[in-house]
């Protein structure tokens, strides 16, 4: 199978269904906290455990 969008070529069905879902709009995630947007909700919990685990450290007390 292969991407009609970006021409990347999958041989397993559910890769290949989940990367479509990258190229399909309306369909991205954004975060509330800095406003990064993620196209697909794996990337969008990897943004997120990253952002919760440095939320206070750039803050001074």
């Amino acid at each position: 199978m292969s991407c009609s969008s970006c021409l990347l070529v999958f041989a397993d069905p559910f890769l290949y269904r989940t990367h479509i879902g990258t190229h399909a709009l309306g369909r991205a995630f954004q975060c509330t906290a800095c406003g990064t947007v993620c196209h697909d909700r794996v990337a969008f919990q990897r943004h997120l455990i990253a952002t919760l685990a440095n939320v206070g450290k750039n803050e001074t007390s």
